[in-house]
């Protein structure tokens, strides 16, 4: 049995995590952890990921909200 979840999970990494993140987020952690002892890692979130989190809770917004919101202080932050 572990061999068989190791080599699913190996082939079908990228998909399982989307899927995981996207259809059942509480799932992470444990998808993080099969994919350890798969011999793989999870990646850490990008910057702008940890930037619109932080900005959603300095401006008490939900995440998908402060997506577009965060976007000018981003760009601004950027020199862009």
């Amino acid at each position: 049995m572990v061999k068989s979840t190791q080599k699913f999970v190996k082939d079908n990494e990228k998909g399982i995590l989307m899927a995981t993140n996207l259809i059942m987020p509480v799932a992470a952690p444990v998808v993080g952890l099969a994919l350890k002892a798969a011999g793989k890692t999870k990646r850490p979130p990008s910057r702008w990921v940890v930037f619109v989190k932080e900005f959603a809770a300095k401006h008490d917004m939900k995440y998908a909200d402060a997506l577009k919101a965060a976007a000018k202080d981003w760009k601004a932050s950027k020199g862009k």
